[in-house]
C-alpha cells in the first residue's frame, strides 16, 4: 500500500492550502478556519483607538491655559514701578535745599535802603541833575549830597520842607530841580527861570533888573504850610547890592505877604515877611553871607535867624496866606493882585527852602547841614 506524505498545509490570503508532497497536485480546500480572518477585522479596530490618542490633543490644549498665569507674573512689574516713584519724591525734598541759596540774596538787597535814609532820594536828584545836562557831578559832590540828604532824615527835617534847591550842574537845566521831588514838571515846584541869570558852579546869581524864578509854589494851596506854620531861607554870598530895597524870594499882596531881604548896600537888617502887614527884622552886627532863616512856629510866633542863630523874635499877630495865590519867585517879588515883578535883586545863591515851621534847634540843625554841604562842595561864604 502506497504511503502518503505528510500532508503539509499553508496559507494564501487567508485560505488555507493543502499540499500532498508533489505527488498529488495541489488541491484547494476552502479551510474550516476562516474564521480568523474576520478575527483580523477586530485587529485593526485598534486603529480607532488612535482616535483617542487624538483626543490628547485637546488635554494638552487646555494645559496651554497655564500661560495665562504668566499675566499675574506681569502684574508683579508695576508693583515694584509705583513702589519707586515714592522712593523719586525724595528728590523734591532737596528743594528746600535749593530754598535756601535766595534766602541771603534777598536779605542783602533791600539791607541798603533802610541802613542809609536819604540816598536814594540824593540820586534821584543827582541822576536828574546829570540827565538835564549838569557837570561837575564827581564822586566828590555826590557823596557830600548823599551825606546831606542823609542828615535832613536823620534830624527830622526832610518832611518839613515842602522844597529844597541844591542848586548843583552849572547850568539851568540842572540848576531848576527841587530836591524833595526832583520831576521836570510845575506840579513838583521846579524853577522856571527868566531874564538875564548866570549859572555856575557857585549857584545862581541875579542880575537886579529882569532876571526871577517861578517855583510855582502857591502859599495858599501848596505843600504843608498853614497860617502858623512856616519858614523860608537861602544861602548867599553879597555883602553888599546897588538895589533899593532887593527881595531875593517872595511873594507879595499889597503890605502882606511871605518874603525874605537881605538888605540893601551898607545896610544890616535882614527883613522878612510871615503873612502879615508889618516886617520882621533882624539887625546883623557883621556882613550879612551865609544863610537867612524866618519862621513862624505859632499865631503870634516870628522869628528870624542869621548863620542859624535867633537875632530877633517879636509877638506879632494876625495875618493870613489866603491872599497870597501866585507862586513864590526866586531874585524878585511878585504881586498876587496884578502879576507886577518888584524889587529884583542881584545877589547870588547857593541854597533855597521852604516849607513848614521851625524852632531854634530844627534851625540850627539846617543851618550846620546847608553850611557843611557848601564846605563840601568848595563854595561856602565863610
Amino acid at each position: 500500500m502506497a504511503k502518503f506524505k505528510k500532508l503539509e498545509t499553508t496559507y494564501l490570503n487567508g485560505e488555507r492550502i493543502f499540499n500532498f508532497g508533489g505527488l498529488v497536485p495541489r488541491v484547494l480546500f476552502p479551510d474550516p478556519t476562516p474564521p480568523p480572518s474576520p478575527s483580523q477585522t477586530p485587529t485593526n479596530t485598534p486603529t480607532p483607538t488612535i482616535t483617542p490618542s487624538i483626543s490628547v490633543s485637546p488635554t494638552q490644549t487646555p494645559t496651554l491655559t497655564p500661560t495665562p498665569t504668566l499675566t499675574p507674573t506681569k502684574t508683579q512689574t508695576p508693583t515694584p514701578t509705583p513702589t519707586l516713584t515714592p522712593t523719586n519724591t525724595q528728590t523734591p525734598s532737596l528743594t528746600p535745599t535749593s530754598t535756601l541759596t535766595p534766602t541771603p540774596t534777598a536779605t542783602l538787597t533791600p539791607t541798603p535802603s533802610p541802613v542809609i535814609p536819604g540816598y536814594l532820594e540824593a540820586d534821584l536828584y543827582l541822576n536828574a541833575v546829570v540827565s538835564a545836562g549838569g557837570v561837575g557831578i564827581d564822586p566828590a559832590v555826590s557823596g557830600a549830597t548823599r551825606t546831606m540828604f542823609n542828615q535832613l532824615f536823620t534830624n527830622n527835617l526832610w518832611n518839613k520842607l515842602d522844597f529844597f534847591y541844591p542848586l548843583l550842574g552849572q547850568v539851568a537845566g540842572a540848576h531848576k530841580f527841587n530836591g524833595k521831588l526832583p520831576l521836570d514838571t510845575d506840579a513838583a515846584f521846579r524853577l522856571s527861570f527868566a531874564g538875564g541869570w548866570t549859572h555856575s558852579s557857585t549857584g545862581i546869581t541875579m542880575n537886579g533888573v529882569n532876571t526871577f524864578a517861578r517855583t510855582y509854589y502857591v502859599p495858599s494851596s501848596a505843600g504843608t504850610i498853614t497860617d502858623t506854620s512856616v519858614s523860608i531861607g537861602l544861602y548867599h554870598y553879597n555883602t553888599g547890592t546897588t538895589k533899593l530895597y532887593p527881595i531875593e524870594m517872595g511873594v507879595e499882596y499889597f503890605n502882606q505877604g511871605l518874603s525874605l531881604s537881605v538888605g540893601m548896600t551898607g545896610d544890616v537888617d535882614l527883613v522878612g515877611k510871615l503873612y502879615n502887614a508889618l516886617d520882621i527884622t533882624g539887625y546883623a552886627t557883621s556882613a550879612e553871607t551865609g544863610s537867612l532863616i524866618v519862621s513862624r512856629t505859632g499865631a503870634s510866633t516870628r522869628k528870624v535867624y542869621r548863620r542859624g542863630v535867633l537875632i530877633n523874635t517879636d509877638s506879632l499877630a494876625g495875618g493870613t496866606r489866603s491872599n497870597l495865590t501866585r507862586d513864590i519867585h526866586i531874585g524878585a517879588s511878585v504881586q498876587s493882585n496884578n502879576d507886577s515883578i518888584v524889587n529884583y535883586s542881584d545877589r547870588t545863591l547857593s541854597f533855597i527852602f521852604g516849607g513848614q515851621g521851625l524852632d531854634d534847634t530844627e534851625v540850627a540843625n539846617l543851618d550846620g547841614i546847608i553850611q557843611n554841604y557848601q564846605i563840601a562842595l568848595g563854595r561856602a561864604a565863610y
